[in-house]
């Protein structure tokens, strides 16, 4: 198993669906921050492992999607304690399945591709999490 097949969906995911969470979830605080990357990490990861054990099969790719979409509806409502905010999986998941299908499909060719796309989508995320990370921090600090 090589770590660019784990690194490439893994960053591509927190990418897309941290943001929205984040982003439309109101619950704007560094330890939603936190507990949303964790929640997208966790379910990326388990989902992958399983995705490659199985040989990239397509049936499991549309079936665990939908698995996964469930359970992290589950603890979006935990973390935001709201029906509704349940319901931003859908769109998440959907956005990222999507966009990972056409990179896969049109635009990652070689294995060089899929480094260089990984590296893009982290470098973004992280720019992403830090920004979010250090303005909620700072909020937080100048409201003790």
């Amino acid at each position: 198993m090589n770590l660019i097949n784990f690194l490439y969906p893994l960053f591509l995911t927190l990418l897309i669906e941290t943001p929205i969470y984040f982003e439309f979830g109101n619950k704007r605080s560094v330890k939603t921050l936190l507990c949303l990357t964790l929640l997208n990490i966790v379910s990326n990861l388990l989902f992958n492992l399983i995705y490659i054990a199985l040989d990239y099969s397509h049936v499991f790719l549309i079936m665990g999607e939908i698995i996964v979409t469930f359970i992290e509806g589950a603890f979006l409502y935990l973390i935001f304690n709201s029906i509704k905010k349940t319901f931003l999986t859908i769109p998440a998941n959907f956005l990222s399945y999507i966009i990972g299908v056409l990179l896969n499909n049109y635009l990652v060719i070689t294995e060089s591709d899929i480094l260089i796309s990984s590296l893009v989508f982290e470098v973004l995320f992280l720019l992403y999490f830090f920004i979010e990370f250090f303005i909620n921090l700072r909020k937080l600090l100048k409201s003790r």
